[in-house]
């Protein structure tokens, strides 16, 4: 997130990227942090979709974790969706 701010776009595409390959070597990893982790890593590295669709999933996995429920909002709101970020804390 810090990166992502200060502008080291080529830092942080690293950082994420190192993130989803580990994500991916430990498949069965498939709690809700792991989960929103591997989100927010797609998001910022450019596969938006794919990013809201683990979180999407994770919600149907994790319908109780307020965490999980917290990093899907504010994903929504840095994306300036905030309908859907709205919709996303109301449940």
């Amino acid at each position: 997130e810090l990166m992502r701010r200060a502008h080291m776009e080529e830092q942080m595409q690293e950082y994420y990227q190192a993130t989803l390959d580990a994500l991916n070597r430990k498949p069965n990893e498939r709690d809700a942090e792991a989960l929103s982790r591997q989100a927010q890593s797609m998001v910022w590295t450019g596969r938006t979709e794919e990013g809201l669709a683990v979180f999407r999933h994770a919600m149907k996995l994790h319908p109780k974790d307020d965490v999980l429920r917290a990093d899907y909002a504010n994903m929504l709101i840095e994306l300036r969706d905030y309908r859907l970020a709205g919709k996303a804390l109301e449940t």
